[in-house]
Protein backbone atom coordinates (compact mmCIF):
# COMPACT_ATOMS: atom_id res chain seq x y z
CA UNK A 1 0.00 0.00 0.00
CA UNK A 2 1.44 3.85 -0.73
CA UNK A 3 1.26 5.87 1.86
CA UNK A 4 1.63 8.71 0.08
CA UNK A 5 -2.01 8.35 -1.23
CA UNK A 6 -3.36 10.26 1.91
CA UNK A 7 -1.00 13.21 -0.01
CA UNK A 8 -2.23 12.96 -3.28
CA UNK A 9 -4.30 16.45 -3.54
CA UNK A 10 -1.17 17.90 -2.52
CA UNK A 11 0.56 19.23 0.79
CA UNK A 12 -1.42 20.89 3.49
CA UNK A 13 -1.62 24.49 3.60
CA UNK A 14 0.59 25.62 6.73
CA UNK A 15 -2.32 26.10 9.73
CA UNK A 16 -1.51 28.96 11.62
CA UNK A 17 -2.75 28.67 15.58
CA UNK A 18 -2.02 33.14 15.73
CA UNK A 19 -4.27 34.04 12.82
CA UNK A 20 -6.86 32.18 14.45
CA UNK A 21 -6.42 33.62 17.60
CA UNK A 22 -6.63 37.46 15.70
CA UNK A 23 -9.58 36.16 14.21
CA UNK A 24 -11.29 35.60 17.34
CA UNK A 25 -9.97 38.90 18.96
CA UNK A 26 -11.10 40.78 15.76
CA UNK A 27 -14.69 39.54 16.47
CA UNK A 28 -14.48 40.18 20.24
CA UNK A 29 -13.11 43.99 19.26
CA UNK A 30 -15.67 44.81 16.70
CA UNK A 31 -18.69 43.27 19.02
CA UNK A 32 -17.16 45.44 22.38
CA UNK A 33 -16.56 48.57 20.13
CA UNK A 34 -19.79 48.31 18.25
CA UNK A 35 -21.58 48.43 21.30
CA UNK A 36 -19.76 51.51 22.55
CA UNK A 37 -21.48 54.41 20.62
CA UNK A 38 -24.95 53.33 21.55
CA UNK A 39 -24.37 53.48 25.04
CA UNK A 40 -22.98 56.86 24.75
CA UNK A 41 -25.89 57.79 22.93
CA UNK A 42 -28.12 56.54 25.59
CA UNK A 43 -26.53 57.92 28.71
CA UNK A 44 -26.64 61.46 27.08
CA UNK A 45 -30.43 60.81 26.68
CA UNK A 46 -30.33 59.94 30.44
CA UNK A 47 -27.98 63.14 31.55
CA UNK A 48 -30.20 65.39 29.05
CA UNK A 49 -33.20 63.89 31.21
CA UNK A 50 -31.75 64.46 34.54
CA UNK A 51 -31.63 60.71 35.26
CA UNK A 52 -27.87 61.07 36.83
CA UNK A 53 -28.01 57.52 38.79
CA UNK A 54 -29.07 55.85 35.76
CA UNK A 55 -26.47 57.64 33.43
CA UNK A 56 -23.85 56.72 35.74
CA UNK A 57 -24.83 52.84 35.80
CA UNK A 58 -23.88 53.17 32.03
CA UNK A 59 -21.00 55.25 32.00
CA UNK A 60 -19.89 52.58 34.42
CA UNK A 61 -20.52 49.78 32.01
CA UNK A 62 -18.47 51.93 29.21
CA UNK A 63 -15.77 51.78 31.55
CA UNK A 64 -16.01 48.16 31.80
CA UNK A 65 -16.34 47.33 28.22
CA UNK A 66 -13.55 50.24 27.25
CA UNK A 67 -11.07 47.83 29.31
CA UNK A 68 -12.37 44.77 27.66
CA UNK A 69 -11.49 46.10 24.25
CA UNK A 70 -8.23 47.59 25.66
CA UNK A 71 -7.12 43.78 27.13
CA UNK A 72 -8.28 42.35 23.60
CA UNK A 73 -6.02 44.93 21.96
CA UNK A 74 -3.64 44.24 24.09
CA UNK A 75 -4.07 40.58 23.17
CA UNK A 76 -3.12 41.06 19.99
CA UNK A 77 0.57 42.02 20.91
CA UNK A 78 1.80 38.27 20.98
CA UNK A 79 0.24 37.33 18.24
CA UNK A 80 1.19 39.99 15.43
CA UNK A 81 4.83 39.77 17.16
CA UNK A 82 4.91 35.73 16.13
CA UNK A 83 3.76 36.97 12.73
CA UNK A 84 6.41 39.27 12.49
CA UNK A 85 3.12 41.61 11.63
CA UNK A 86 4.16 45.35 11.86
CA UNK A 87 1.48 46.89 13.62
CA UNK A 88 2.98 45.06 16.07
CA UNK A 89 4.60 48.91 17.12
CA UNK A 90 0.92 50.28 16.91
CA UNK A 91 -0.83 48.02 19.62
CA UNK A 92 0.65 49.98 22.92
CA UNK A 93 -0.29 53.55 21.55
CA UNK A 94 -3.63 52.42 20.15
CA UNK A 95 -4.44 51.00 23.81
CA UNK A 96 -2.70 54.03 25.76
CA UNK A 97 -4.71 56.03 23.85
CA UNK A 98 -8.13 54.50 24.27
CA UNK A 99 -7.80 53.94 28.64
CA UNK A 100 -6.90 57.84 28.35
CA UNK A 101 -9.66 59.30 26.70
CA UNK A 102 -12.57 60.03 29.26
CA UNK A 103 -15.75 57.59 28.37
CA UNK A 104 -17.52 61.20 27.81
CA UNK A 105 -16.58 63.93 27.20
CA UNK A 106 -17.78 67.86 29.25
CA UNK A 107 -18.36 70.68 27.20
CA UNK A 108 -16.40 72.76 29.24
CA UNK A 109 -13.29 70.88 30.27
CA UNK A 110 -13.30 68.07 27.26
CA UNK A 111 -10.24 66.13 28.47
CA UNK A 112 -12.01 65.55 31.77
CA UNK A 113 -14.09 63.72 33.59
CA UNK A 114 -18.10 65.07 33.76
CA UNK A 115 -19.26 66.58 37.26
CA UNK A 116 -21.71 63.86 37.32
CA UNK A 117 -19.64 61.03 37.55
CA UNK A 118 -17.59 62.79 40.55
CA UNK A 119 -21.07 63.37 42.12
CA UNK A 120 -22.60 59.94 41.59
CA UNK A 121 -19.24 58.17 42.59
CA UNK A 122 -19.71 60.17 46.21
CA UNK A 123 -23.47 58.70 46.90
CA UNK A 124 -22.21 55.18 45.97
Amino acid sequence: MDTNENHAAGPAEPHFYALEQLADLAHSIRMTAQTLPGCREQMGALLNEGKKAEAFGLYQSLEYQRGLLAGFLRDTRPLLMELEHPLVQAVEPLVQELVSSPVIKCKKTPRKKCSFVAEEAKKR
